[in-house]
């Protein structure tokens, strides 16, 4: 009974190493596809490219992804799921609203900055997801902006923001930065400095009217 009993812990600790192992190759392969992406954007990935910046074949790849596309959706609804985390910080704090809308706009364009080259090709491949996939990616959104509405309604709450419409006033917000990926490039202004100024204007669009020593 003994043996038997050392055999199946044996078994499980074999069970859970190869599904760890599993899961740190799944992780390398998406975080080299980031990479490429950053480098050089959609139409520069091929699944080559990918398998040879990884020194493996591309049956490797196909056995954590079926596909160019399933990695893709994977990349963007990791995205998505890391945005909407990222806000919960700033709703779960007792900060002053202003403070926090501020801290998080400002995070939030740093990231659509930085994460530029796989926001630019969202748009255009929103068709080519599978439908549960882009379900699922939307839903996330809607989530995001339904967090970032509840995080003015505070600030209207304390009499911080004068806004009429909390929920509106998150999607301008958010549409206002997601936008940046678009047009931004190195210049006289960085990435830092344009962040601080849409944090300003979140504020300014909400009413704010308070002091801004954050």
């Amino acid at each position: 009974a003994v043996h038997l009993a050392k055999g199946r812990q044996g078994a499980r600790a074999a069970t859970g190493m190869r599904a760890e192992l599993e899961m740190f190759k799944r992780e390398r392969i998406l975080q080299e596809m980031i990479v490429l992406f950053q480098e050089r954007g959609f139409r520069g990935i091929t699944l080559d490219a990918l398998a040879e910046r990884l020194k493996v074949t591309k049956p490797f790849i196909y056995q954590f992804f079926d596909s160019k596309q399933e990695l893709i959706a994977t990349v963007y609804e990791r995205g998505a799921r890391q945005l909407l985390a990222s806000i919960d910080g700033y709703l779960d704090n007792e900060s002053p609203a202003a403070k926090r809308l501020h801290d998080f706009v400002r995070s939030f364009a740093m990231q659509n900055i930085e994460s530029r080259a796989i926001s630019v090709v969202f748009g255009p491949l929103e068709g080519d997801l599978p439908p549960k996939t882009l379900e699922a990616i939307r839903a996330i959104h809607r989530q995001f902006d339904n967090k970032l509405a509840s995080l003015i309604e505070h600030g209207i709450k304390t009499g911080e923001f004068t806004v009429q419409e909390p929920h509106i006033a998150g999607l301008a917000i958010s549409g206002m930065v997601r936008w940046i990926h678009r047009w931004f490039q190195d210049g006289r202004l960085s990435a830092a400095e344009i962040s601080a100024l849409f944090a300003d204007y979140a504020l300014n669009l909400v009413g704010y009217r308070g002091p801004r020593s954050f």
